[in-house]
């Protein structure tokens, strides 16, 4: 968002928007931050941009007491080597890994579930229950913590009632060929249907099956109507196997989303009293936190246009984004802190109220700060805007440990990470 004059009086006021973004964009057309910014990446990717990330979140744990007793990461595309027995790790076993099975169906024919609450402060939000084992692998220890939800995900439901769907159709052909098979005696039509019955024992459906005699006749050796004094074809005696569909076997369905409606946790955290089942399962829980963190990453709010061709400037301007990404996060957890202890929640964009306002909220709301510079006698002073229009920018301010003073007052530009230190 460009530079903005609101009054056509020379030399007399400007208004500019003094939001977080607008703020920097209209600067880098004045001073050439282009320039500025490709040496700046140079000299971090020379100072170790990995390590001066790490000092940075460090700095930052410290300073906001945040308890990092922790960590989350996206490890879709990680790997590790060496001397790493002392990580330790909270992990989704996925359904086709083909380990799933055996853990939920030890758990659900157990019954020994433990209450595990809900994570969610939403009306309705689910409540959890766990059971866990200790399993062997690869000469280690693990712990599979065996999930139930109270509710069935509406992927899941409509995922089985595909399964039950598709089940009864296959069932159905196979009872088809089935009965087109012919058995010399009635044991062999019994032990047949026998064996399709327990085929089909998983198949959401209620069978029966009876063994049906039927004579044969043989074929007449010639065409036409037969003569009245010829033979009768001799007839055969065979057995059929008949299966009847019953319905769907609602009993067997319940169990399938029973299983549904689980699903396993591995780690190598054995210390049981410490890091109980319950308290495994919060971790797990926060680990979307690192997608929904990524997704704001690759907003292009954060960054407009930029061109850079050396690979060691592109590298750079990812720790920064990442240094970015960590001071929003603190930025939002501020805030979200300090409204704890306030009645009135916090309007933002689309004219809600909430008590979580994200990242990208606050900074939408910060960009509707505006600032006058007016100038005066060759002096130009900072006033602030407050408009009042759209939201309470001055509370936000407050409720993130500032003041509308750190938009007007110039001593503030090189004390503001001080100041923040002080809130």
């Amino acid at each position: 968002m460009d530079m903005k004059v609101i009054l056509e009086a020379p030399g007399s006021v400007r208004t500019v928007t003094a939001g977080a973004t607008s703020l920097v964009a209209a600067m880098s057309r004045e001073i050439g931050l282009a320039d500025a910014l490709g040496r700046a990446l140079d000299k971090l990717f020379e100072a170790r941009a990995n390590k001066v990330l790490g000092d940075v979140i460090t700095s930052a744990l410290k300073v906001h007491e945040v308890d990092a007793g922790s960590m989350h990461f996206d490890m879709t595309s990680l790997s590790v080597y060496g001397e790493y027995e002392h990580i330790r790790l909270i992990s989704h076993v996925p359904a086709a890994s083909g380990v799933v099975g055996e853990p939920v169906a030890a758990a659900c024919g157990a019954d020994d579930w433990e209450p595990a609450g809900s994570y969610s402060s939403c009306k309705g939000a689910a409540e959890y229950w766990v059971s866990e084992s200790v399993a062997r692998i690869a000469e280690a220890d693990y712990r599979f913590i065996v999930v139930r939800s109270s509710t069935l995900d509406s992927r899941k439901e409509k995922s089985l009632e595909k399964r039950i769907a598709k089940s009864g159709e296959e069932i159905e052909r196979a009872a088809k060929e089935l009965f087109d098979r012919e058995f010399v005696c009635e044991l062999d039509a019994r032990r047949a249907g026998e064996l399709f019955i327990a085929k089909w024992k998983d198949g959401f459906h209620e069978l029966s099956f009876e063994a049906l005699e039927e004579t044969i006749r043989e074929k007449r050796s010639r065409r036409g109507r037969p003569r009245k004094d010829e033979e009768v074809p001799a007839g055969a005696t065979v057995y059929k196997t008949k299966v009847k569909i019953h319905g769907v076997d609602e009993a067997q369905v319940n169990r399938a989303r029973e299983r549904e409606r689980c699903f396993v946790l591995i780690t190598n955290v054995m210390n049981t009293k410490k890091y109980p089942a319950q308290r495994i399962l919060g971790e797990y829980k926060q680990q979307w936190m690192v997608e929904a963190r990524f997704s704001f990453l690759k907003s292009p709010y954060l960054l407009g246009q930029v061109f850079l061709k050396k690979q060691s400037r592109i590298e750079a301007l990812g720790y920064v984004l990442l240094m970015a990404l960590l001071m929003s996060t603190l930025l939002e957890r501020r805030v979200r802190k300090n409204l704890e202890t306030e009645e009135e929640p916090l309007m933002i964009p689309g004219q809600k109220l909430t008590r979580k306002p994200t990242a990208r909220m606050i900074l939408d709301m910060l960009d509707t700060a505006q600032v006058a510079y007016v100038e005066h006698e060759g002096m130009v002073r900072r006033v602030w805007r407050n408009t009042g229009r759209l939201f309470d920018v001055p509370r936000l301010l407050r409720l993130a440990g500032f003041s509308e003073e750190i938009y007007t007052d110039p001593a503030l530009d090189d004390g503001l990470a001080s100041s923040s230190r002080n809130h």
